[in-house]
């Protein structure tokens, strides 16, 4: 399979909203399959049972006539600014009279039923995001559990998001067809920028610690970083369900108020009829947005109004616009905000509608409609309903996820103390959380058991931060076993999503373990517990729906993924080192772990990034999982741990790595091989990752240290780190990675030797320089691609001897320390060998 260079959101910054969607918009590309039935959808993705189905769709339902007469004189004003926040109240009027409908044909209680409402910030309340500016991001309305807790909902707390739209042509075509005429809104004049564009915010970049992206075979970073909190902001939340005649908030009050008399100013015509014919089309319109992505099928200018009441379009499309982006964005945001295994969203553009499911591997859509009409009042109700009545793990949420009560000073865990949970908890109850997670195990005597563990969480350390992809979650917590004392020895747990062909990374680990004298078991992680769930195991939608989904290419089907449990043991990170030989003492551990494990472990990491070298000292290395810390033994120093194999490669019979059949490059972009960060071209095949390029993301490494490691605290304790320097920015773009790393062994160098912090002065003049000669030595003669016949007889793993473990280590003049009694003759202590 093809490598071609692709972006995502998980590699690079979206803290603005044009470069989410930007980014979302090339990571989604090929995982949208085509549209579903909105039946299809509300039983399978939101848990309604067919006969409940069946019955919503067969009766007539009746809008509210007020609010949707509200509601149209907004959509069809032309020249009302930011109308979209207008839009809201009246439809959280005819959704509350819409459902109470529902519940008396049920013969079902309104206030017993109905445990959800709509949060409305009329777009400009903020909310906080892990992906955006220190403000958050503004969404349009979301959907939560009643009561509301706090005047924020908060993205982890959400049922689903929804994103209200004006395409100015539906707006056009619902004027002509009412007999309106058709203003043309005042073009604001373009502000002059001498020539350049501005950037959109968003697009420098702040900590160094926060910049880094790194691209994997799902493109997962692995850069930790905490939430930014959102300022505080005066409360502005109005709940649209006590009744279905509920009261209008003064705010919006006014917004009605104003959008009637601008409406009613410029029009003679007033509709309450509540079913219409000849409306919206069922399809999405094309917009002033519509570069994201063109929409296959009819344009709405050729389609006719006969076929605009029509459910069911002819074609159904398997791209996303502009517009919907905006909606993926917001999930973006609540799949960033916990394990979430999917979420859902709807799409409302004046009154056509549309469903959308979003989980790690694709996206689904439902074939849109229009609620102001017969049919789409009955898909309307059916719709609403049904989000109304679905529990956490219908909208997502993760099912492993539990209250956690602490138990008594002394006492040991019970089931008791693994509470259910029926809605989310927002954080700032600060509830104490907890994994339950259980696997099979078979005996060599084929008897099977169960071993069932509880992860108590005390703080997440990272979310991923795209759709689809590995999802990584990562969270720093306790052990627990029913039975049990509560462990006080921190541990980390990583939930990912990968595919099912991939080795589970403990099963990585132990292999090479296995082949690996005992002297380097200590420099690799330690796990405690490992399970895969399969997405047939753990219920997800997208799984029952196999029969009714098209793929977008079945020439190249969406991939499935499989969830990933790990538990291993809590170690610092290499830009926590407290200076510069312990810093140095931890990259030659990682260097040597990393050759040996490749040579004679068999496996390559292909990963290589300043997170994924970590170390732990003296007091840490005797912790097991049920006692503290026990004095060190003498001699024990500080020592690397090479963490992370979720990409590693296990090296075939021949001595090499197979291609990656991904279609992303794999590493992290800062420290990716300059080789591996070009794009290449779909009619060429997929690079093989060499050992060389991990040891190039090595150097790499040692250079943004040089520049970013200032070995000082915080006053809480966390370690600073310099902003990244303009001239190296690029390293972390998809963009410009590869040209920027061609320029660093040119002109840029010197640049960049000139910003080294003070620690780090005698080994860049000791170990970066001489690596560079040997690194732009070796690297300035390798062909781009072989494309001619001549060329296959290349050395492109060693670069004729030029990049090997052998040569790293005597450019910087230092040996390996992997001798030891109780270790066998490796390979790396032979001499290396001349140069050609």
């Amino acid at each position: 399979m093809s490598m071609p260079l692709r972006g995502s959101s998980a590699n690079t910054d979206v803290s603005s909203m044009p470069s989410a969607k930007q980014e979302l918009k090339i990571e989604l590309k090929g995982h949208v399959y085509e549209s579903i039935s909105v039946a299809d959808f509300v039983k399978t993705v939101w848990g309604l049972d067919g006969a409940t189905v069946d019955l919503i769709l067969s009766r007539p339902w009746t809008l509210r006539a007020d609010a949707l007469q509200r509601y149209e004189e907004v959509y069809i004003d032309l020249l009302a600014a930011k109308p979209e926040p207008m839009l809201h109240q009246p439809f959280c009027e005819i959704s509350a009279a819409l459902l109470e409908q529902v519940c008396a044909v049920l013969d079902l209680s309104y206030a017993g039923t109905i445990k959800d409402d709509f949060w409305d910030g009329q777009g400009s309340k903020y909310i906080r995001s892990r992906y955006s500016c220190a403000r958050g991001r503004k969404p349009d309305m979301l959907c939560g559990w009643t009561p509301f807790t706090e005047d924020t909902l908060q993205w982890g707390e959400m049922k689903s998001a929804l994103k209200f739209k004006q395409t100015i042509a539906r707006r056009r075509e619902r004027r002509i067809a009412k007999g309106l005429s058709v203003p043309t809104p005042k073009t604001p004049p373009r502000r002059k920028t001498g020539g350049k564009s501005k950037k959109p915010s968003g697009e420098g970049f702040s900590l160094a610690l926060q910049s880094i992206q790194e691209n994997g075979e799902d493109n997962d970073p692995s850069v930790v970083g905490d939430a930014l909190a959102a300022p505080s902001l005066p409360p502005n939340r109005h709940s649209s369900r006590p009744s279905a005649s509920n009261s209008i908030s003064s705010q919006a009050s006014r917004s009605s108020a104003r959008s009637q008399s601008s409406a009613q100013s410029r029009s003679t015509t007033q509709t309450s009829s509540t079913a219409r014919s000849g409306t919206n089309s069922g399809t999405s319109s094309a917009s002033t947005k519509r570069s994201f992505g063109e929409i296959d099928g009819p344009s709405e200018e050729n389609t006719s109004k006969k076929a605009k009441v029509e459910v069911q379009p002819a074609t159904t499309k398997v791209t996303i616009s502009g517009d919907e982006l905006q909606l993926a964005v917001y999930a973006l945001e609540c799949l960033g905000d916990s394990s979430r295994h999917f979420t859902t969203g709807i799409f409302i553009d004046g009154t056509s509608t549309g469903l959308w499911y979003y989980d790690r591997a694709a996206v689904i859509q439902t074939v849109p409609f229009d609620f102001d009409t017969e049919a789409g009042a009955q898909l309307l109700a059916v719709s609403l309903f049904a989000l109304s009545q679905a529990t956490m793990r219908q909208v997502g949420f993760d099912p492993h996820v539990y209250e956690f009560k602490m138990p008594e000073d002394g006492q040991v865990v019970t089931k008791a103390n693994i509470v259910a949970l029926d809605r989310p908890q927002p954080e700032s109850k600060k509830p104490s959380l907890c994994f339950q997670f259980s696997r099979k195990l078979v005996a060599e005597d084929g008897r099977e058991s169960f071993e069932e563990i509880v992860f108590v969480v005390n703080k997440v350390l990272y979310t991923y931060r795209a759709i689809v992809g590995r999802g990584t979650y990562v969270a720093l917590g306790v052990l627990a076993h029913i039975g049990a004392l509560l462990s006080n020895v921190p541990r980390v747990l990583k939930l990912s999503w990968q595919y099912p062909f991939r080795t589970h990374e403990a099963d990585i680990l132990d292999r090479a373990r296995s082949r690996l004298p005992e002297y380097w078991h200590k420099h690799l992680p330690q796990t405690y517990f490992n399970a895969v769930y399969t997405s047939e195991e753990l219920e997800l939608p997208r799984t029952k729906l196999k029969d009714v989904l098209k793929e977008p290419n079945p020439e190249k089907p969406i991939l499935d993924r499989s969830l990933h449990a790990l538990v291993t043991k809590l170690y610092g990170k290499l830009y926590e080192a407290a200076n510069v030989e312990e810093f140095k003492r931890i990259f030659l551990d990682c260097l040597e772990c990393h050759y040996h494990t490749y040579k004679t472990g068999r496996v390559l990491h292909r990963d290589i990034s300043e997170n994924n070298l970590m170390f732990e000292r003296p007091e840490q290395q005797t912790q097991n999982l049920n006692e503290a810390a026990t004095a060190p033994t003498p001699g024990d120093s500080i020592r690397g741990v090479l963490n992370d194999f979720d990409l590693a490669s296990e090296v075939g019979e021949d001595g090499k790595v197979p291609a990656s059949s991904a279609d992303h490059r794999t590493g992290t972009l800062p420290f990716m091989a300059k080789e591996l960060a070009k794009g290449r071209s779909l009619s060429l095949p997929p690079p093989i990752h060499y050992y060389r390029h991990d040891l190039e993301s090595f150097f790499y490494i040692l250079v943004w240290a040089a520049v970013h490691y200032t070995f000082k605290k915080d006053r809480r304790g966390k370690s600073i780190r310099r902003v990244t320097p303009e001239c190296m920015r690029g390293w972390n773009k998809n963009s410009s990675a590869y040209s920027e790393k061609a320029c660093f062994y040119d002109q840029k160098f010197s640049d960049i030797g000139a910003l080294v912090q003070p620690d780090f002065k005698d080994l860049w003049e000791k170990w970066v320089v001489p690596l560079w000669y040997m690194f732009r030595a070796a690297l300035h003669g390798v062909p781009n691609e072989p494309k001619h016949p001549e060329l296959k007889t290349y050395d492109y793993e060693t670069c004729y001897g030029r990049l090997t473990f052998e040569r790293f280590m005597a450019a910087i003049k230092e040996k390996p320390r992997g001798l030891h009694p109780d270790q066998q003759t490796l390979e790396s202590d032979v001499a290396p060998t001349e140069l050609p």
